[in-house]
């Protein structure tokens, strides 16, 4: 008696649920397999077992609690400059402007802080947040007015804005804002009233849980609002978009806003949170990781939030592996490396949306 191939192997809804799963996660899983493989090859040539380099980093990063703690403190601005970043990706603006969002929205919140000392604590914090907001908006509108009002190409401007921004910002430091005493370029601490209270006893602050609900509130964004529907139909096809009635000017200059006002949180939070003042070096480029945080979530909060979480395992593990052992720091930048550069192959290969 002759079996067909189908009865002998019956569809049922536990096996496609699996088989769905795995063709979701399979594109996901291509730049982390791909850049593992690349760098434990790297290392092997080297002369260092991967396995045990991988073991040091998870113990570097994830070895007890107060290295966790690091940890997570690490992935929050990489889990916000990642929202912000995927904000515009979905529109179709492949904007590398956060960086310099982040740098003034941390200054702006350096700078905000010790004229709300006298205030109750939940507005010592939240009046300099929102001062980061308003700075990486402001500064994204800087962006939105090149390439969207006069045609410029997004990659160029908005990097190129970076750098105008950092020496802006290092500007204003010297000449207004300097700490007195200070041997570099750095504001002065802020108060104690506006330091984001501590969720453990280990050192995680409250930012951690803030960068989470943002992401959350991006999901709902993308799928719930008319805002997060139109920037993806803009961010599939412009000419479409157009036909069908949206005003594409309008979106993509509200999604760029909102994603300097995000990125500007970042790094506001960076500062009431961790460094408690703006020094130089204040971003180690949060916001040029939040290009490789979205992109390896695929513009989708619980992508952006696992990428954020490895990439901020490696930004701690680098500095800590160097103390447990005699494996060199750039083994995890070799990580991060070979990270962007699968990324980016998988962002090329679908078209450069994510979506």
């Amino acid at each position: 008696m002759e079996v067909h191939p189908q009865a002998a192997l019956p569809h049922t809804p536990r096996r496609d649920l699996l088989r769905g799963l795995g063709a979701r996660l399979a594109p996901h899983a291509f730049p982390v397999v791909g850049a593992l493989v690349c760098a434990g090859c790297v290392l092997a040539l080297c002369g260092f077992n991967p396995f045990m380099v991988g073991a040091l980093i998870v113990r570097a990063g994830m070895g007890d609690m107060a290295a966790l703690a690091q940890t997570l403190n690490a992935t929050t601005p990489l889990v916000l400059t990642g929202v912000a970043t995927a904000i515009s990706f979905r529109s179709g603006i492949f904007n590398t402007g956060v960086e310099g969002c982040f740098v003034l929205g941390g200054l702006a919140a350096a700078v905000i802080a010790p004229s709300c000392a006298g205030l109750p604590h939940v507005l010592a914090v939240a009046v300099p947040a929102c001062g980061g907001i308003a700075a990486g908006a402001a500064w994204m509108a800087l962006s939105a007015a090149l390439v969207v009002g006069l045609g410029l190409d997004d990659v160029v401007a908005t990097l190129m804005l970076n750098f105008v921004a950092l020496d802006l910002a290092a500007w204003l430091v010297e000449y207004f804002f300097l700490a007195p005493g200070a041997a570099n370029s750095a504001t002065a601490m802020i108060p104690q009233a506006s330091h984001m209270p501590d969720i453990v006893a280990h050192g995680l602050n409250l930012s951690f849980a803030v960068a989470l609900v943002v992401a959350v509130g991006y999901g709902l964004w993308c799928r719930h609002t008319v805002l997060g529907y139109a920037t993806r139909i803009v961010g599939m096809n412009r000419r479409f978009a157009t036909a069908c009635g949206f005003d594409v000017r309008r979106v993509l200059v509200s999604a760029m806003l909102l994603s300097g006002a995000v990125g500007g949180l970042a790094g506001g939070l960076h500062t009431l949170g961790n460094v408690h003042r703006y020094v130089a070096g204040f971003s180690a480029e949060y916001g040029f990781l939040g290009l490789t945080v979205a992109i390896l979530g695929a513009n989708r909060a619980p992508g952006i939030i696992a990428a954020a979480a490895l990439l901020g395992l490696l930004v701690v593990s680098g500095i800590g592996i160097q103390l447990i052992s005699a494996v060199p720091e750039e083994v995890t930048q070799l990580l991060e490396a070979t990270l962007i550069i699968f990324a980016s192959a998988r962002w090329r290969r679908h078209g450069g949306t994510g979506r």
